[in-house]
């Protein structure tokens, strides 16, 4: 017989082994590096200004240096890593926060100037900002993350 647990999250139904660790039950077996994710395409938030288009996403998690961010053939390519906190001490029982990688790339098209793309990181946020078409350059360019 199931057997019903009502939490915050909704009602969690249980079967079988009623001793089984429930936390591991609702969010999988905990393991060191966490559950196996594919990457992840980050949300972007897009606003325009008279010069400029300016690009948001949150990566939580990402390190400045783990973050690239290339233009190229018209796409911008932004690629970031989080890593997890390695512990040694004990065994992880949950593990939800976001550990892997992201990845983005966003069709500019070939009117946008490269060396005119600009990049700042700070508290978990990636601002792009795209200075509005000006000459048309095909050309390979790594965008600094500052």
């Amino acid at each position: 017989m199931a057997q019903r647990i009502a939490s915050p999250f909704g009602t969690v139904i249980l079967s079988g082994n009623h001793h089984e660790n429930v936390l591991e039950r609702v969010f999988g077996e905990a393991s060191p590096e966490g559950p196996a994710r594919s990457p992840r395409v980050p949300a972007v938030d897009v606003y325009e200004t008279p010069s400029a288009y300016i690009l948001m996403m949150d990566l939580p998690g990402v390190l400045k240096e783990d973050i690239d961010v290339k233009y190229s053939d018209g796409t911008l390519s932004i690629s970031a890593e989080a890593r997890g906190l390695q512990r040694t001490d004990g065994k992880w029982i949950m593990h939800e926060r976001r550990v892997g990688r992201y990845v983005r790339g966003i069709n500019l098209g070939r009117a946008i100037s490269p060396s005119r793309i600009s990049a700042e990181y700070s508290d978990g946020i990636l601002e792009l900002t795209i200075s509005k078409p000006g000459e048309d350059q095909d050309e390979t360019v790594d965008i600094n993350v500052g």
